[in-house]
This record gives C-alpha cells, structure tokens and sequence, in this order.
C-alpha cells in the first residue's frame, strides 16, 4: 500500500548528513546505510509481520499495551485517546529526521462560466491559503501548517507545542514530478522488497528504482558510417520529405471530394521532389568541379541515348528502301530467265527427236536450276543486312550472266 512508499521515504531522508541536504540520491551512501538499517531493525528488533501491517492494523495497535515504539500519521486525538507520547522520528545523527507529509488539494472548477462564482471560488482559495485560517486549524483542531512561520506567534505556542512542529524535517513523495506516479510507487515498493524480504542486495534494489524513472536507449557506432554518406541536414531534408508522405495520408479522412485527390497527389508529388533535392545538393556539394559532372553526364548518357534514337530511325529508313529495291530487281531477274529460255529453245528446234527428248531433259533441269536461282535470289534479297544497293545489282548480273551460259 501507499504507506510503505511514507515509510521509506521518510525513513531514507532520515539518513542525511545534515538538515539541509535535499532528500539522498537512490544509488548513494545514505540510501544504502538506510536500506541495511531498516532490515536489521526488523530481523532484530521487528518481525516481517509487523513491517506489512497495514495503516488500520497500525491504529489499532496503537490502542494497545504491546508496543515500545511504533511509527504512525500525526493526528491529534491518537496521543490524547491512547495516552502515548508523541515525538520526532530519530534519524542517523542527532537533529536530522524525516516526516512524510500528505495534504489535501484544493481547486477551482473550470467549466464555471459565471464570472462571479469563479471570483468568488478564488477568494475562499485564498481564505484557506491565508496565515489566519491556518493559526484557527492549528490552534484548534492541532494539524500541522505548512506556513511555519505562524508558530513564531506567542498565541499560537501557548496552545500547541510550536518546538515539536518547528523540528519536524518533511519530505513530500514525487507526485508532480513524474508522468504516472501510481506506477511508480507501486515498482518503487516492489524493488525496496526485493531487499527487505528476499535475496535482492541494496544497491540493485535502488538500481532498479533508478531505472523506473529513466529512459535508456542503445546505439552501435559500427553502424554509423552506413549514414555517413550525407550529412544531417540532408538526413533531416529526407526525414521532412518521409514524414510529409506519412502525414499525406490524413488527407483521405472524412468524406472523398476531387480537392483531396489532387491535394494528395500535389502533396506525394513535393515530397518526392524533397527526398530527390536532398540527393542532387549531396552531388552539387561533393563534387569539385560540377562542370566536368555535368559534361560527363550529357556526353556519356544523353547523348548516346539519343543517337541511338536516330541511328534506330536511320536504319528502319534503310532497310525498307533496300526492300524496295530487291523487289524489283527480282522481278527483272525472273524475266530474264524467261527469255534465256525462249532462245535457247528457239536455236535448237531442228534437232533430231532424240535430241529432243535429251533437250526436253536439260530443258526441264535449266528450268528446275531457274527456279533455285530465283528462291535463292529472293532469300538473299530479303535477309536483313546493310548491303549496298550497288551491291545487290551486280550480285543480280552475274545470276544472269550464269544462267545464260547454261
């Protein structure tokens, strides 16, 4: 419970070296010497019973004869009803002590839209706040002030016992100073535990309430030189550039209209140009002589790029006249071998009928050798090559020229 968090606070206070050091670090001295105090008192004096009771266990103890000292909150009717002696708790050195204090919070409601409540809420703060209210609960109903300058006054020590009031040293726990003080008190008891009722020694019991209270995080320098490459204003461009795209996505909230479509895609466009800037202004700042970058550039890719572009263009152009070109010239090439023919049969129509049929046949074998002439022709005419049309027509002449020797 939240009254072993009072305990040990006030009970490591106690263990300053004087009464004006602030409350002890958890990995010093005096926090170790208190811890090693607190569990000799209980295995030699106490018992692990009686330092778990909780506070109601405590008050009713309190109302009983089996005791020599126990530790409770001030209240002023405990001491009179029980009859007990109230005092300070005793710290390491004479005049150094340690008092836990709890108190109540007062607030004013802000959703009060009248002008004159919240005026009126603010002076009864201020009543309750003021040196004169604070003598009437003290002289009255016997409760600590923190205006300690009220038992200075003659009026109030002739009904209370300002000596013991001005001694006490209290400390307050953490409450404002951290995010989730709920949490902590409860991790903050389990690793005091750890020690006073296990195996766990002082000093890693307060390690681990260090590290309730603290953010540790890891980084390898190994890995550093892969960033390296750019410096970090360039990495913070590219980050802008990555957390834009990211924040891009809120666009398609609520209902879809054409503005945040084009919103969006205006808003991927920039920051890819942003991520792109961040890479042209490393190569703008590390190269010595952009000149030369961009010459090396321009001549070794743009302009390569686009004379193949026009050699593609060229070569297309040629080879559809070349086309063109061996279309006709098969077509006379045909014709002439039909001539050829003609003549030859022509010269040798007297010959005798055996001479006929042997000429039949090496008619028919010259007419057979044509036709492989041709295919050949046109095989050769349309094979994708660069051969000049010069070329091709003196390859045509001398067909002709064979075929007329046969």
């Amino acid at each position: 419970e939240e009254g072993g968090t009072c305990s040990l606070y006030e009970f490591i206070h106690s263990f300053r070296n004087s009464p004006d050091d602030e409350f002890p670090n958890p990995l010093s001295q005096e926090s170790i010497n208190a811890l090693k105090m607190m569990k000799t008192i209980m295995t030699e004096v106490s018992s692990d019973e009686q330092f778990k009771f909780n506070e109601k266990e405590n008050e009713v103890m309190l109302f009983t004869d089996n005791f020599v000292f126990a530790k409770f909150w001030y209240t002023p009717y405990i001491p009179l009803i029980s009859g007990n002696y109230v005092s300070l708790l005793p710290g390491v050195k004479p005049g150094i002590t340690g008092s836990i204090i709890g108190s109540n919070n007062l607030a004013i409601n802000k959703y009060i839209k009248d002008e004159k409540r919240k005026k009126a809420a603010a002076e009864v703060i201020k009543y309750f706040a003021s040196e004169a209210f604070q003598k009437v609960i003290t002289t009255e109903f016997g409760l600590y002030s923190g205006i300690t300058k009220i038992y200075e006054d003659v009026e109030v020590c002739k009904k209370i016992d300002c000596e013991f009031f001005k001694s006490l040293q209290p400390i307050a726990r953490p409450i404002f100073e951290l995010d989730d003080y709920s949490q902590f008190t409860a991790e903050f008891r389990k690793s005091i535990y750890s020690y006073l009722y296990g195996d766990n020694t002082p000093e890693k019991a307060l390690q681990q309430v260090i590290d309730i209270t603290k953010y540790y995080y890891v980084t390898a320098k190994k890995f550093k030189w892969y960033f390296s490459f750019l410096s970090k204003p360039l990495w913070m461009i590219i980050h802008c550039g990555n957390i834009t795209i990211l924040i891009g996505t809120f666009i398609e909230y609520g209902e879809i209209n054409s503005f945040k479509c084009t919103l969006k895609v205006f808003v991927i466009a920039i920051t890819v140009y942003i991520n792109i800037i961040g890479n042209i202004i490393f190569v703008l700042i590390n190269n010595a002589d952009i000149e030369d970058y961009i010459i090396h550039f321009f001549s070794r890719i743009v302009f390569p790029l686009i004379k193949k572009t026009e050699g593609a263009e060229s070569n297309r152009s040629f080879l559809k006249n070349n086309v063109n070109m061996n279309q006709e010239t098969i077509t006379k090439s045909k014709t002439s071998v039909n001539i050829n023919t003609i003549n030859v049969v022509n010269t040798n129509a007297n010959i005798s009928n055996q001479e006929d049929s042997k000429f039949s046949n090496s008619k028919d074998n010259m007419s057979s050798n044509s036709k492989n002439i041709a295919n050949k022709l046109i095989q050769y005419h349309f094979r994708i090559s660069r051969v000049s049309s010069d070329s091709i027509v003196k390859i045509n002449t001398s067909n002709i020229n064979t075929s007329e020797t046969t």
